[in-house]
């Protein structure tokens, strides 16, 4: 469990933008789920504030000096004056998620067909929380809030639900209701419901406030809603329906596309700067994988990710893949059980040097030609998720000047061959790699390793190969446009991620 002093400076970038926002006059409050509160300033979960919408262009200023940074969300999330911002956290590398309300538009989930224009109700009546440095709902005005979204939010899946003994109100959503009858004034919430919904659903409401409401309860509710929230409703009851199922349908076919189709789609959130390309390069050893594992992690939560594993390794890869790895896994066993022969002395009494037989050199073409495929595929994959906005981490990347390893072509000892078709080959295989050369990384973190460290991450390499890769490593070079960054690669790892996560953060 991580304690409070490691996430106090998270609360501390949090404590800045409210002072800012107090210093200079600026309404705004934390207006729902105040009974998480305390993990919302430590960035654990998001941040919903309720803000003036007149101060909207101060507001955004602070925020971008501060250090937050705008994202765009994808159609079935984006909702009319709700605005999505980020921020880093550098001594933690936690990101900090700001949903920014000017409006309180809610409703069922995707599409919060709802706008209530009580917006000054619950700024006028906002209370100052001392223990978190930050103003939030009264807690009566928040119950009242928090029945009626929960009454506009009750599906007929929910009853479904309850009738198989699984209630509405579970978990945090039982929780968060006990802790607002608690803190709430009955007699409060009973005037604020008669002036904002009604006597009628205010009397049913005060009612519902002894004990967890059903889900029929709720329904009821809702229904005696109807005549104080109509002229508020964002849709008609048909085009609610339609634009529901539309964002929900649009949702799944977004999240199954990477997996079934192998074409990336944004499906929550995107950076308002657009996507950028990051590539981790480095000797085996060197803790590419490792990083690139933990900066997907990192972002996916509230970013859209697309993780791209570019090896010939364990990672990722296609099926042509698999009959070569068995081929090559019993010729390997195969070779431990014979003994090798030995070649015939030449005429001077020297060794000659062994002539590889016919299937090991097709076993290379066709192993070469196979990871040109996969990196035709894999490029244009990257580069398709790169133009939509995503956040593409590379674990290495194809590069054209290193031959034989290191992610480099395996077939240039061909490219002037005498036989056509063996040139053929060579320039098919090396395609992609010049692609790559010509659709480079945004961020390119290099990690030098030093030959003792690698060899204690991956003991199965030896010496001459792992300073082989090293020696390579820090001579590739990048077009100017790619920003690349040397990272010393001995540190621990947990180090190395943190200084990654504020590059990264930079480059966004």
């Amino acid at each position: 469990m991580i304690v409070d002093t490691e996430l106090r400076p998270t609360r501390d970038v949090v404590g800045r933008l409210m002072s800012r926002l107090d210093g200079e006059g600026i309404r705004y409050c934390h207006w729902k789920s105040n009974e998480t509160l305390g993990s919302s300033v430590l960035g654990i979960v998001d941040l919903d504030i309720l803000a003036d919408a007149t101060a909207s262009l101060a507001l955004t200023r602070i925020l971008s000096e501060v250090g937050f940074k705008s994202l765009v969300a994808m159609p079935d999330l984006a909702h009319p004056a709700i605005s999505n911002f980020l921020v880093l956290d550098r001594p933690t590398g936690r990101l900090v998620h700001f949903h920014l309300y000017y409006r309180l538009v809610t409703g069922e989930g995707r599409l919060k067909g709802y706008h209530l224009p009580w917006e000054d109700a619950i700024l006028s009546t906002r209370r100052f929380d001392a223990e978190h440095g930050l103003y939030v709902a009264d807690p009566s005005v928040e119950l009242v809030l928090f029945m009626v979204r929960a009454a506009l939010r009750v599906r007929t899946l929910d009853r479904l639900l309850e009738m198989i003994g699984t209630p509405y109100f579970r978990g945090g959503l039982r929780r968060e209701f006990q802790w607002l009858t608690q803190r709430a004034s009955f007699g409060r919430v009973e005037a604020l419901g008669q002036d904002l919904l009604g006597a009628a659903p205010a009397q049913r409401l005060l009612k519902m406030l002894d004990h967890p409401p059903s889900t029929r309860e709720l329904r009821a509710l809702r229904k005696s809603l109807g005549p104080a929230l109509f002229p508020y409703r964002r849709f008609t009851s048909l085009g609610g329906v339609r634009t529901r199922w539309s964002r929900e349908a649009h949702a799944v076919g977004a999240r199954l596309r990477p997996s079934w189709l192998r074409r990336p789609a944004p499906s929550q959130r995107i950076p308002a700067t657009g996507g950028i390309m990051i590539a981790f390069v480095g000797s085996d050893g060197s803790g590419k994988s490792t990083l690139a594992q933990g900066i997907v992690e990192w972002l996916s939560d509230k970013i859209d990710v697309l993780p791209v594993y570019f090896g010939s390794g364990q990672g990722p890869g296609s099926v042509l893949r698999w009959p070569l790895q068995l081929a090559a896994g019993f010729v390997h066993r195969l070779g431990k059980a014979r003994p090798e022969a030995q070649a015939a002395p030449d005429a001077n009494g020297k060794a000659a040097r062994r002539r590889k037989p016919a299937w090991e050199v097709v076993g290379r073409v066709l192993w070469a030609l196979t990871l040109s495929h996969e990196k035709r595929r894999k490029l244009r994959r990257a580069w398709a998720g790169h133009e939509q906005g995503m956040i593409v981490v590379c674990d290495r990347f194809p590069q054209n000047q290193v031959a034989g390893y290191m992610d480099g072509p395996l077939l240039t000892h061909w490219r002037d061959h005498r036989f056509r078709l063996l040139r053929v080959l060579a320039r098919w295989e090396r395609a992609p790699y010049e692609w790559a050369e010509l659709h480079p990384p945004d961020l390119v973190i290099r990690l030098n390793v030093s030959p003792q460290i690698a060899l204690r991450r991956k003991p199965e390499m030896s010496w001459p190969e792992v300073s082989r890769r090293i020696t390579a490593t820090r001579r590739l070079r990048y077009p100017r446009i790619t920003k690349v960054v040397t990272l010393d690669a001995d540190r621990p790892i947990d180090q190395l991620l943190l200084e990654a996560k504020n590059l990264i953060w930079d480059a966004i």
